[in-house]
């Protein structure tokens, strides 16, 4: 058995207790040498309460309202409880008496709802102010003290993010269901965004970054499912299924923020300060990415941009107002295709999926294929010396790429052998595997990454490549 202990004292008072081990001088018996050791706690308290009413009537009117009412200690003393209501209705077409003289449509039920439901994704305590150790002080007898202080900005107005949505929807069959589906077309509206480390002034605050509520956001789309049956025989079946996805909008609508005219995301990091990759101001498009636009390289091998008047400038000369939105990392569509075979007693299914319509900021490229990021000595190939680049590397869209991909995400192949003697287990043998190939103009290792936050579709430096995996295995059905 391995034991595991921490010991530590010196600490400002008992209430610490085992919350900052790293906070006490007696592990080394130094304030001003910080202990190599850390430890923190935290609390949270989530209460919610929930009703539900359904109403259906002769089977083809369909109603059913509900309400949450949900308390969280993350927020504010005045902005604990939030109210989240739902409420949707449907309407059984195929039921009614007119459906029963046509022989087309097997299903059709048309649907629309409205929901509010809340957000409260952030760390405990951040509407409070919190206490951390600072650095060490010299008292006039020469002896080092540990030094507290306040950890955070607090914000006693922080309160729940309300997301409220409008769904319209039809689900349909045809050919007695050997086509099935349905179509639902959203809006949503996403109030009080909660948003940490947003810059404020310091002083009049004692950070330089809060967690605040800052403006709305506003999106729509749609969302296709159609499941057919193509074929059906006595040996022989074909079930597949398409799902699609659309992106209409998703914009910040709101920006309720008085200190600045905008916000950045996606932090670039690397050599050099880069800044960030995406800027939002009000009414821009979520994962907009911001900066300069590549016009080529001069003689001496220097960056050359475009300035907000068209010309051919050194990156020296380009200013904030030169750049521009050059790019955005949202996909627009969504699609995955399933397929099932089944002949006698062989199977088949396989899955594509795929993303289109957005960028992606390949940051593998613009640390790795850049000769001022090679230390001297190092060995490089011929190729790397004539085809990367020469000059210090700019966050530009020289570095976007198209992201457009499909992928053969899984295919599984598999044969069962089916004992008539009931007595007897049957066996299914299969192989199976996954991400055979991705058809893609993308150069990087992945053109599928995190699609979600404000700053979307930015590969990471530390990524590693897809792993193609292949597996053998058996089942036994007593």
């Amino acid at each position: 058995m391995n034991n595991w202990k921490q010991i530590n004292n010196g600490f400002l008072n008992n209430s610490v207790e085992d919350n900052n081990l790293g906070s006490g001088s007696g592990l080394n018996g130094d304030a001003a040498i910080k202990a190599g050791m850390g430890s923190k706690k935290a609390d949270e308290t989530l209460i919610a309460f929930f009703g539900r009413i359904n109403y259906v009537f002769k089977d083809r009117y369909v109603a059913q309202f509900s309400i949450r009412r949900e308390g969280s200690s993350k927020f504010g003393p005045n902005n604990k409880w939030g109210n989240f209501p739902s409420a949707s209705v449907a309407w059984n077409v195929s039921n009614e008496e007119f459906m029963k003289e046509q022989n087309v449509l097997s299903n059709l039920k048309l649907r629309v709802g409205y929901g509010v439901t809340g957000n409260s994704g952030i760390d405990p305590y951040q509407s409070m102010v919190t206490l951390g150790i600072g650095d060490p002080y010299l008292n006039p007898s020469g002896q080092w003290l540990q030094t507290w202080g306040p950890s955070r900005n607090p914000n006693p107005n922080l309160k729940w993010e309300m997301k409220k949505e409008w769904n319209f929807g039809i689900d349909f069959g045809v050919l007695t269901n050997r086509v099935t589906g349905s179509l639902d077309v959203y809006k949503r509206k996403a109030d009080n965004l909660l948003m940490t480390s947003v810059k404020v002034p310091s002083p009049a605050n004692i950070h330089s970054s809060s967690t605040l509520n800052i403006g709305s956001i506003t999106s729509s789309g749609l969302e296709l499912t159609l499941n057919t049956i193509p074929i059906v025989r006595k040996d022989f079946q074909w079930r597949s299924t398409v799902t699609l996805s659309k992106v209409f909008s998703n914009k910040l609508e709101d920006f309720s923020y008085s200190s600045a005219d905008y916000l950045e995301f996606g932090g670039i990091g690397g050599y050099g300060s880069l800044g960030n990759a995406v800027r939002l101001y009000k009414g821009s498009n979520i994962g907009d990415f911001y900066g300069k636009r590549f016009a080529g390289f001069n003689e001496s091998g220097e960056w050359l941009f475009y300035n907000k008047e068209g010309e051919k400038v050194t990156a020296d000369l380009i200013y904030d107002d030169d750049k521009t939105v050059i790019g955005n990392g949202q996909p627009k569509w969504y699609l995955s295709w399933t397929n099932n075979f089944q002949y006698k007693n062989f199977d088949l299914s396989f899955m594509f999926k795929g993303r289109f319509g957005y960028d992606v900021l390949n940051r593998m490229n613009m640390f790795y294929n850049n000769l001022t990021t090679l230390q001297a000595g190092y060995n490089v190939l011929n190729s790397a010396i004539n085809e990367g680049v020469s000059a210090t590397y700019q966050y530009s869209d020289y570095y976007l790429e198209k992201g457009n991909y499909i992928r053969l995400d899984n295919i599984t192949l598999g044969y069962n052998f089916k004992n008539k003697n009931e007595k007897w287990p049957s066996f299914r043998v299969y192989v199976s595997a996954t991400d055979l190939f991705t058809i893609t103009g993308y150069k990087g290792l992945n053109p599928e990454m995190d699609d979600t936050g404000m700053a979307p579709s930015m590969e990471a430096c530390g990524r590693t490549p897809v792993t193609r995996s292949v597996s053998v295995g058996l089942n036994v059905n007593f």
